[in-house]
């Protein structure tokens, strides 16, 4: 995430856990980041470019704030819910 992502120094990021040592190891990837092998990385590049015109923001829950907010794609969880009502 912290290599391979968007996401800059003054962005967060959500650490979860079941553990004390999955915790640990977690931390431990945030602050020495290690990059992905290549393979990996062009595999899960790969599976982006196919998936990306279908993509939307994962968040969902939209600040009434938000210019247009009304307008955007609410996610599939959102859809599927709809579609079983």
């Amino acid at each position: 995430m912290m290599l391979h992502s968007a996401l800059t120094e003054a962005d967060g990021l959500l650490l979860g856990a079941s553990s004390m040592s999955q915790l640990n190891m977690n931390l431990e990837c945030v602050t020495d980041p290690q990059p992905l092998p290549a393979d990996v990385l062009a595999a899960m590049n790969n599976v982006y470019s196919i998936t990306k015109p279908g993509a939307f923001a994962y968040w969902r829950g939209y600040s009434k704030c938000m210019p247009n907010r009304l307008s955007l794609h609410q996610g599939a969880d959102y859809v599927a819910k709809k579609k079983r009502s």
